[in-house]
């Protein structure tokens, strides 16, 4: 393993700033609390992960964005599950506009690698100060025959943590076992009751995000299904409170998610929706990595303004501008239910 060269940019050069004053940094009492925690954590000799469980929407992304300053990392792994939150996650590291937008630092970003594919030479990440990338480029299992140094990095950086029980994420741990490791999620229960590897050195409670009013109040619109018989007339009804809110003042630069319990009911739902004038399109996971960061990119930019979805947009994904949600079919379990509902209630940052 070569040598990071001196001229490459470092987390240890750049101004990070974690105590608030009268004007900087504007951190949230989640953020700081998690940061702190990992503060403590880090400043005794330990091997064990930190992990850390902020709600959805009470600011995990920035806390992802600050850990390689605070822990003065020089090579981050910064490990995703999906496409979405690898792009998302990337774009966030190469300009760290959302530190500098509340005061945390003055400026600079690393060198960032998007890891879309496997690896054929190590040696190329050399150049890089952050990657990110998914457990199926990343994960040691998929070199048998030629692993990662296991000096590559010196810092992980778990998101959506509540996956890492899974054998491709863990053989990452395991394998950079002498890098400190973060892990972050918003469900550190999963009801299979498996246990999140590491020590669980912070919770901020979602009563208390409710409480200090973290959250944007959210204002359910529950329609008397006694007054239909068929899947059809519900969808119908649903519909049109929907296109009602679409069309007042208070929701002109709203996007609209519609959730649907498969593909099939996500491209119903979407014709729906298109014959009721609504500007939607259908996104899934089976659908090209192309077309997926296309479907993004307009609803980012404001040039599509609802989408039929299919387990994507949940976690993690960041839209401010995500305001509203039509729950046509509702999900198994009550942690993917608040997970959903958190995308429509979470504030920048």
């Amino acid at each position: 393993m070569t040598e990071l060269q001196s001229n490459l940019w470092s987390f240890e050069n750049i101004r990070f700033t974690l105590y608030e004053s009268a004007t900087t940094p504007r951190w949230r009492i989640p953020q700081r609390g998690a940061l702190a925690a990992l503060l403590a954590h880090w400043s005794l000799p330990r091997t064990t992960p930190a992990l850390i469980s902020l709600p959805t929407g009470t600011g995990k992304s920035a806390v992802a964005l600050a850990a390689p300053f605070l822990l003065s990392a020089k090579r981050v792994l910064a490990v995703v599950p999906s496409i979405e939150l690898r792009q998302q996650l990337s774009s966030a590291f190469c300009d760290l506009s959302l530190l500098q937008r509340i005061g945390a630092i003055d400026g600079g970003a690393p060198r960032v690698l998007e890891l879309k594919a496997r690896v054929q030479d190590w040696t190329d990440i050399d150049q890089y100060e952050v990657v990110v990338a998914s457990p199926g480029t990343i994960s040691p299992v998929h070199y048998i025959d030629s692993p990662p140094p296991a000096d590559l990095f010196d810092l992980i950086i778990i998101d959506e943590a509540h996956h890492s029980t899974a054998p491709t994420w863990r053989a990452i741990l395991e394998h950079f076992d002498q890098a400190k490791s973060v892990l972050l999620t918003a469900t550190p229960r999963r009801l299979d009751g498996q246990r999140l590897p590491g020590e669980h050195v912070y919770h901020y409670p979602l009563r208390q995000a409710l409480e200090e009013h973290i959250f944007k109040p959210i204002k359910p619109v529950i329609l008397d299904q006694a007054h239909w018989g068929t899947r059809g007339e519900t969808d119908q009804a649903v519909l049109e409170a929907m296109v009602k809110l679409l069309r007042t003042d208070e929701h002109k630069s709203s996007t609209l998610l519609v959730r649907a319990a498969s593909r099939q009911r996500a491209a119903q739902l979407a014709e729906l929706y298109r014959a009721a004038d609504v500007d939607i399109e259908v996104l899934h996971s089976g659908l090209s990595a192309a077309r997926q960061r296309q479907i993004t990119s307009d609803l980012r930019s404001g040039r599509l303004r609802a989408v039929s979805v299919v387990g994507m947009l949940i976690e993690g994904f960041d839209l401010p501008s995500l305001r509203l949600l039509a729950y046509h079919d509702k999900h198994r379990s009550l942690p993917a239910t608040a997970q959903l509902i958190g995308r429509v209630c979470c504030t920048d940052r």
